[in-house]
């Protein structure tokens, strides 16, 4: 699949359904100044006073907060406060990079704009070219995070491989089948240079945007379980 055709298809599958939004989970949209990137962000926390660790959920190439919506909300009722941003570039890594690290450090010194309380950890998550600058933000934040999940990552010129090798945080990567739109399983090679502790979880028969939010005959679920699995063993502490 060529890059013209690539953006077309990542294009249509834009509309995505938008996520019940339960009772107990407040939702606020804000505009954050991360190193001089002035960036979009949706929080979704539980409004209760609880101190709770952070997640940093993000969207893939050419994607925006919306599509991550439901991880927003799945995180949140998980016990997170969650921030989902629209990246500040489509394309490049860096400086997505260190727009997530950034948001990662003002949320562990208590400065996101919302109510809710933080106890410091963090969880880094990323979906397709998500997981790649998430892989990068990890490794510039060293033990500043304190776990990865990428949801069917890819790789880029072997850039997240080499950034890879330095996360030493408990991870988990979800795969989906090899096929255009995750490079043909490139991220493999990735995970393989994970320097940390790494579950890999493969999810046969399943489409790439399966990991980013529910489609019908999707099997977004079978992302979902391992991750709130991984979370709840990671983050035993997590009030839920």
């Amino acid at each position: 699949m060529n890059r013209a055709l690539l953006i077309v298809v990542l294009l249509a599958a834009g509309c995505v359904s938008k996520p019940d939004l339960p009772p107990d989970i407040r939702k606020e949209t804000h505009r954050v100044d991360v190193r001089g990137e002035n960036v979009a962000v949706d929080f979704y926390y539980r409004p209760d006073g609880v101190a709770r660790p952070l997640a940093v959920v993000v969207h893939g190439f050419m994607a925006n907060k919306q599509r991550m919506a439901h991880w927003g909300v799945i995180l949140a009722r998980e016990g997170f406060v969650v921030a989902v941003p629209t990246n500040p570039t489509y394309a490049n890594d860096d400086r997505n990079a260190a727009a997530i690290v950034a948001l990662v450090e003002g949320g562990r010194a208590g400065q996101w704009p919302v109510s809710a309380r933080t106890d410091g950890r963090a969880v880094l998550v990323g979906f397709s070219r998500g997981g790649l600058e998430t892989i990068l933000a990890a490794s510039a934040l060293g033990d500043r995070a304190d776990a990865w999940i990428g949801l069917d990552p890819v790789d880029l010129n072997g850039k997240g491989k080499a950034a890879a090798a330095r996360v030493r945080v408990p991870g988990l990567a979800l795969l989906a089948d090899p096929q255009p739109l995750n490079a043909n399983g490139n991220a493999r090679s990735m995970l393989d240079a994970y320097a940390g502790p790494l579950e890999v979880v493969a999810v046969p028969n399943s489409s790439h945007l399966d990991g980013e939010s529910p489609r019908r005959n999707g099997k977004f679920s079978e992302f979902e379980r391992p991750v709130i699995c991984f979370l709840r063993s990671a983050f035993r502490s997590v009030d839920l």
